[in-house]
């Protein structure tokens, strides 16, 4: 595990006045699991005030210093220390009243949430683990440490951040974890409505999303808000996503489609404007899709829109009506697709201005109402005898 110069500095210092030292926490995990990892958190059992002795000729913040956290602050870097601790008495399912030091790593590692993030490392003796997150990181699975029902009655914040393991790391719930999660659903009202929405942001857009709904669609549905809305919408909703490719932008606009009123009225997180506005385009290319059986050349409107958004929105469009053998967009053309463009028609004589889009926005209707065909000789030929 590579480390930066700082980092080990700073266990050899503790290592040097007799206390034990390691990195551990999301940076291991992420290292052993085959991702970036920056943020380095170390754990010793030298206390507080002993931490302030060690590094006296150090930058330190001492915010965190109630929970036996300190951060080492260089010109470059910054490093939280955190004292072996025990945690009880949880006064809002979040933060523990009570605090005790420890004094050994795997007295600490009890505390902690779940197993692949309960693994240390230092740099010369190498891994600990005295959970099995190891073997978690082997079989790709994410479990709460010790009673999974208690823990998540401790910081129901662990509901979201299972999840959102699950869906960034491709990982699975580990099934007394499962268990735990689904059976506690409700505690996550006691969630700050920001913290929350941070939780729910990072989820919908992580790289395995589609994966954890195919798998675990109604605790899905839970953390939404939307487990109470009709089940034929929950059907459909999972239908588009069984057919769809690995697109989070598809499930976004899904989610809207089916679900806009109950996610715009449900009170545990905030649909931000940017979610919504990134959808509003897809949703309208929807709409000129579904309403192309009663009007034709309702597609012309498409020109106005990014190709690539289009044919992301066409994948949801033949998933949403089961029309994969059909190919709403066969032959149609966009701008780039013509074999005519702003230079060619520059070279013809048409001066550089607003009448080159305007002669393009008429070909390309042209071109799409089979009125001229997408050949150059023919377009430069429609050209000269209409603009020159």
């Amino acid at each position: 595990m590579k480390l930066s110069v700082f980092s080990i500095d700073i266990i050899q210092k503790l290592n040097s006045n007799s206390f034990d030292a390691y990195i551990i926490g999301g940076s291991v995990r992420n290292y052993l699991l085959g991702y970036e990892y920056t943020d380095i958190d170390i754990a010793t059992n030298a206390k507080p005030n002993e931490i302030i002795k060690i590094f006296k000729d150090y930058k330190i913040d001492q915010q965190g210093i109630a929970y036996g956290s300190l951060r080492i602050i260089s010109n470059h870097e910054d490093i939280q220390i955190t004292t072996f601790r025990n945690e009880s008495d949880y006064h809002d399912q979040r933060h523990p009243k009570k605090i005790i030091f420890l004094n050994t790593l795997q007295d600490d590692v009890l505390r902690r949430d779940f197993t692949i993030n309960a693994i240390a490392y230092h740099p010369i003796f190498g891994f600990f683990d005295h959970v099995n997150g190891l073997q978690d990181i082997y079989n790709k699975k994410i479990k709460l440490i010790g009673n999974a029902q208690k823990r998540i009655l401790e910081d129901p914040l662990r509901i979201l951040r299972a999840i959102r393991f699950c869906c960034c790391y491709h990982l699975e719930l580990e099934d007394a974890t499962f268990a735990a999660l689904h059976e506690n659903t409700h505690m996550l009202s006691t969630i700050p409505i920001a913290t929350y929405t941070h939780e729910v942001q990072e989820i919908l857009n992580s790289t395995y999303l589609i994966k954890f709904i195919r798998k675990y669609s109604k605790l899905f549905f839970s953390i939404l808000g939307i487990e109470n809305s009709d089940e034929k919408r929950h059907h459909l909703f999972l239908l588009s996503v069984e057919n769809s490719c690995e697109d989070n932008i598809i499930i976004h606009t899904a989610l809207l489609y089916f679900f806009k009123n109950d996610l715009l009225h449900q009170t545990k997180w905030k649909l931000s404007n940017k979610f919504t506005h990134s959808t509003k385009q897809l949703l309208n290319i929807l709409s000129i899709m579904e309403e192309k059986n009663n009007n034709p050349n309702k597609l012309l409107q498409l020109l106005k829109y990014n190709k690539s958004d289009v044919h992301t929105t066409y994948t949801f469009y033949k998933s949403l009506y089961n029309k994969q053998h059909i190919n709403l967009l066969e032959n149609f053309i966009f701008l780039e697709d013509l074999n005519i463009n702003a230079r060619q028609l520059i070279q013809l004589g048409i001066t550089p201005g607003k009448q080159i889009k305007m002669i393009l926005d008429d070909i390309i209707v042209k071109v799409n109402t089979n009125e001229l065909p997408n050949s150059i000789n023919e377009l430069e030929k429609y050209v000269k005898l209409n603009y020159i």
